[in-house]
């Protein structure tokens, strides 16, 4: 007697209750449909770093892996961009109108698979940027999905208010080039004199344009040649001016406890204290 062939769905549409794990039976922490959106998500991030590395032109052309790396660093001055300026949001939560390019996803997506350092840098200041980071604390993944061609796994195009929105907040183009040349450029504020450079380059020969390792521009004001150490420093300097002025700041790396990772002001405020002699309040 032949027994009936067991059928399959192409994927499972439905999680068991609990999974044991020894003595214990914890419930599932995500959705079959959060799984589906992640996957299409990170599949589209794959087609995105194959398009840029097949580009003809610029420099992927030459060097596919320095070609994404330059992508990469682009991105992140977007994120940095987006998230800067002050939002208006009417709602807690995100709308499809929010939601960023896709490269702009992509360095999101990589800070929150930092969740320590993505929490802390949330919650350390109190300034636009933190702000902003607090209510993208939770990723829309089954939003963004949907804004995913299923088949061809690139970006659907925008809606026009989604594409003004970052337009507008980022002051950039919402499609970001594919294709970096020598003589692509980034406006970049001087840390001695403060003044906006929109002259420097992505890439630059001897390797100093700000998407290699040694960054270095000099001022079109002040004359003075710098580079990603300095830029560092100026910001630290700012974070240590804002706290002595009264402002809600807690050094990097100082708010959360080493072992427990539980938040702590105190336990920030003892490094502060160590490392500046005085005891500064707010």
């Amino acid at each position: 007697m032949s027994l009936p062939t067991p059928s399959y769905s192409e994927y499972p549409t439905s999680l068991p209750a609990h999974f044991p794990i020894g003595s214990y039976q914890p419930t599932p922490l995500v959705s079959v449909t959060e799984l589906q959106a992640h996957l299409r998500l990170l599949g589209a991030f794959h087609k995105l770093k194959e398009d840029v590395q097949s580009q003809v032109e610029g420099i992927a052309a030459t060097n596919k892996e320095f070609g994404w790396v330059v992508f990469v660093n682009r991105a992140v001055y977007r994120f940095f961009a987006w998230t800067a300026v002050t939002w208006n949001k009417s709602s807690p939560t995100l709308s499809e109108t929010y939601i960023p390019p896709l490269d702009v996803i992509m360095v999101w997506h990589t800070y929150l698979l930092n969740p320590r350092a993505f929490f802390e840098d949330a919650h350390r200041m109190s300034t636009t940027y933190c702000t902003n980071l607090i209510a993208i604390e939770e990723m829309p993944l089954i939003l963004i999905s949907s804004l995913i061609d299923p088949q061809t796994l690139d970006p659907l195009p925008p809606s026009e208010k989604r594409q003004l929105f970052f337009e507008q907040v980022s002051q950039m183009p919402y499609h970001m080039p594919m294709v970096t040349g020598y003589s692509d450029i980034l406006t970049l504020k001087c840390p001695f004199c403060a003044h906006l450079n929109q002259s420097a380059r992505w890439v630059a020969d001897g390797e100093s344009g700000f998407a290699q390792t040694k960054f270095s521009h000099t001022c079109d004001q002040c004359g003075t040649s710098f580079n990603k150490s300095n830029i560092g420093v100026r910001r630290f300097c700012e974070e240590v001016t804002r706290r002595r002025v009264g402002e809600r700041v807690f050094i990097s790396e100082t708010l959360l406890q080493p072992l427990s990772g539980i938040k702590s002001e105190a336990h920030s405020i003892e490094i502060m204290t160590k490392l500046f002699g005085v005891r500064v309040l707010f």
